[in-house]
């Protein structure tokens, strides 16, 4: 058994510390770990979801909530809290690796990680992009307004302000990109399978092909309480709303 599985499959691991949760849900968040404790799983994932329908949002909650979810059968609400999780704490371990797993149990074929540009853009968050945009912009405001000052610094100063430039351009277009694709493109998962998914918008359309629990699907668009998925094989399909769950970004 791998270290990833064994942190899965032995109890619920703590991600992050309770300062993560707001100090007003501390109570919810510790009866939601009891009841995991206890095996209750499926009454954990209540109270973990509840915690997340009343604004409680951070890594720690969504980690939790994937790990109660997968302990109660539940692979594609797992597969879809991990992945909020890792949207908030992007290089944190034990999420991916988790994440991985679940990946593996839906999919019975072990995951590979993806080594393309939009993995590596995805090692910060949004709100790390933002961060290190702003200090950037602030750094090379505050040695224009020294060199305003004294431009006598301006030969050595200089070369610092363009490089503060440089880097407020580049995280620009890469926070850029984040917030196009987080628009723009949408993962459907599966939270309900196996289901068929159908060449129409309709009930009695001919199936296009199977979906299973934890099936992460490009989702192209809506129509009523039908949307348009597209699987990695290409094939286009009709699934209904009530089978899936809509996270932004690629599948």
């Amino acid at each position: 058994m791998t270290r990833g599985h064994f942190r899965l499959l032995t109890g619920l691991v703590f991600l992050l510390c309770f300062s993560q949760v707001h100090a007003g849900n501390t109570d919810a968040f510790e009866a939601a770990n009891r009841l995991y404790e206890q095996g209750r799983y499926r009454e954990a994932v209540a109270a973990y979801s509840n915690m997340v329908a009343t604004g409680t949002v951070s890594a720690a909650v969504y980690f939790n909530l994937g790990n109660a979810c997968f302990k109660a059968g539940q692979l594609g609400r797992a597969i879809a809290a991990y992945r909020h999780a890792q949207a908030l704490a992007p290089r944190d371990p034990d999420i991916r690796a988790n994440l991985e797993f679940a990946r593996k149990a839906a999919s019975g074929r072990e995951e590979t990680s993806s080594a393309g540009w939009q993995d590596w853009l995805r090692r910060l968050s949004l709100n790390e992009w933002t961060l290190l945009g702003c200090a950037a912009f602030w750094g090379w405001l505050g040695l224009l307004t020294i060199l305003q000052f004294r431009p006598d610094w301006r030969r050595f100063l200089g070369n610092w302000a363009a490089f503060c430039l440089g880097i407020f351009l580049a995280v620009s277009f890469c926070l850029g990109i984040q917030l196009y694709d987080l628009k723009t493109a949408k993962t459907a998962v599966v939270i309900s399978g196996p289901v068929q998914a159908r060449l129409g918008p309709f009930e009695d359309s001919r199936p296009a092909f199977t979906c299973n629990d934890g099936m992460e699907l490009a989702m192209l668009g809506v129509k009523g309480e039908w949307v348009e998925v597209r699987d990695n094989l290409q094939r286009l399909g009709w699934l209904k709303k009530d089978f899936v769950q809509v996270l932004p970004g690629q599948p």
